[in-house]
């Protein structure tokens, strides 16, 4: 009735289970933490995520962090800020259902895929995300575009059903 909701998320609790090898290899365990909130005279609902709840730096080795001083020529390493690094953890979006029928648009933003993964000279949209999903009778049809790199475009298509309806 309040239009909200949250949720806990623990991801990858467990052990593996047999190997390829001797070797046993850890799970990527990740603890989130989510608020959801449709609004009460707009027909629009707002998401943010707050992920790697179980440490604070998550930033990425393999990202450079030092930059050439045009002055001096030398290299210097560039700290990244609290801000920055906390903003690593957020993901937000929303979702838009015009005139309370059987349309949804969707977008969302990932800061730490932007961080990450975006260039310097030609970050573009990288990060960001939208979709559109429509319902037609009990069934749902959705498309969604991720942009994680100039090079690395994810297109989802799906399509769903109610079985509980059929099953009467």
């Amino acid at each position: 009735n309040n239009r909200f909701a949250s949720t806990l998320l623990l991801k990858n609790l467990g052990r593996q289970l047999s190997s390829y090898t001797d070797e046993k290899e850890t799970i990527p365990f990740e603890i989130q933490f989510a608020l959801s909130k449709k609004l009460k005279y707009l027909p629009f609902r707002y998401h943010i995520c707050y992920t790697h709840l179980e440490h604070f730096n998550i930033s990425s080795p393999y990202k450079l962090n030092v930059l050439t001083n045009t002055q001096t020529g030398e290299l210097e390493i560039q700290q990244e800020t609290f801000a920055k690094t906390f903003l690593r953890h957020i993901i937000i979006g929303g979702e838009l259902n015009p005139f309370n029928k059987s349309l949804f648009l969707r977008g969302g933003f990932n800061f730490q895929r932007r961080f990450d993964m975006s260039l310097a000279t030609r970050p573009a949209m990288v990060g960001f995300s939208f979709g559109v999903g429509f319902n037609v009778h009990d069934f749902s049809f959705n498309y969604s575009r991720s942009i994680y790199h100039l090079s690395g475009i994810l297109n989802n298509f799906s399509i769903g059903i109610n079985i509980n309806k059929f099953t009467s």
